[in-house]
Parts: C-alpha cells; sequence; structure tokens
C-alpha cells in the first residue's frame, strides 16, 4: 500500500523492466553460488543440492527472459 502512494506522489504509473539488469543480476548469482562450490573452507557436501537448485532457477530464470524479452528461441 505504501509503495502505490509514493508512486503516485511521484507520478509514477508504470515500472520499467529491464532485462539486462536482471540477467546480470543472476549471472552474478551464478558466479556467487560457483565460488562457494570451489571455496575450500566450505564442506559443500551439506548445501550442495541447494547450490544445484539455486544455480537452475537462475539458469531457467535467464532462459525465460531471452525468450519472453527477446524473444529468441532454442
Amino acid at each position: 500500500m505504501e509503495q502505490d502512494r509514493i508512486k503516485k506522489l511521484a507520478g509514477i504509473t508504470e515500472i520499467e523492466r529491464n532485462p539486462g539488469d536482471m540477467i546480470q543480476t543472476h549471472l552474478d548469482d551464478i558466479d556467487k553460488y560457483v565460488d562457494m562450490l570451489e571455496d575450500d573452507e566450505l564442506d559443500i557436501r551439506e548445501i550442495q543440492a541447494n547450490l544445484a537448485h539455486k544455480i537452475r532457477n537462475a539458469v531457467g530464470k535467464i532462459r525465460y527472459l531471452v525468450v519472453d524479452e527477446f524473444d529468441i528461441r532454442y
């Protein structure tokens, strides 16, 4: 509700989506997860499945953005 009030006060009628920024964010996430996998001090056995799931989700979001925003088909 507060966001709606702020948008109205600022004269914002629509929020612009920048797929390039969102793709960059997901790529940064993947880099972070890979760094965690390469960390010698971290026991990845406990978090390996979780990291694999997060990487898979980030890749899926990038694929969706590429197909949806840029209409590129595989």
